[in-house]
């Protein structure tokens, strides 16, 4: 024999057990979350700015789909950039002949910038190299900025190591930059200086590519310095 029940009872059990429900749904959707988050961490670290004012670079290990099927040779660093309120972000990027230590060169160069940043922001940065068709090609975005061109035909990547390679930071190191510092995000060059067509060392240039992000209220400072009228950015001209 069945009990009867009172409708309000009924209405109350059905409450209870879509409560149960929801409950064991959205704690499932938390776990999931909290899974994702972890995953995030892992991959990026914990992210934590400790002075505003800079700017703040962290290195990002590459994801394994971040290289398109097809690509045959690739070599691709990411980095996660903190800016401070009021920073308006420049890019400049330089292939063919650079410099060992500061802008500059001879080749293919792209300037990009941004306007003012009202608040603090986070900009996700690649540098990239990748071969197509036997031919190198240089890539650089930071946010809503990328530039690309085409490296020199003798340019050849054949093993990392032969080159003078320079991230910006390393592992799982965090930098923290002058907000009027102009940063070199990226430089590749070859161990020896570059030789002209009859053979000739052409001086303090070397086949690579670099890649500087700096404050548009600096970009008067930036261009006399890869120009060569400044030994640094911080440099006061007489």
């Amino acid at each position: 024999m069945f009990r009867k029940h009172s409708p309000l009872r009924i209405v109350l059990i059905t409450i209870s057990a879509v409560g149960i429900a929801c409950t064991l749904y959205y704690n499932e959707e938390r776990n999931q979350l909290r899974g994702t988050l972890t995953e995030l961490q892992k991959q990026v670290g914990v992210w934590k700015v400790e002075d505003e004012s800079k700017v703040v670079i962290a290195r990002i290990p590459v994801a394994k789909d971040a290289i398109p099927p097809g690509v045959g040779k690739c070599h691709l660093w990411q980095y996660r950039i903190h800016l401070p309120a009021k920073y308006a972000p420049c890019v400049s990027s330089t292939s063919g002949l650079v410099k060992a230590n500061a802008p500059g060169g001879q080749g293919s160069q792209n300037t990009g910038m941004s306007g003012q940043i009202a608040e603090p922001e986070q900009k996700l940065a690649t540098v990239a190299l990748i071969e197509t068709d036997d031919q190198w090609k240089f890539y650089f975005r930071v946010g809503g900025n990328s530039s690309s061109a085409s490296m020199p035909p003798d340019f050849s990547i054949e093993r990392l190591g032969d080159f003078v390679v320079e991230p910006v930071v390393s592992g799982n190191e965090i930098g923290a930059f002058d907000a009027d510092e102009a940063i070199c995000l990226f430089r590749i060059r070859e161990n020896e200086m570059a030789t002209d067509g009859r053979g000739n060392i052409i001086k303090d240039l070397y086949a690579g590519c670099t890649a500087y992000i700096f404050s548009e209220d600096q970009q008067d400072a930036f261009t006399e310095w890869s120009q060569g009228q400044r030994n640094s950015m911080k440099e006061t001209l007489q």
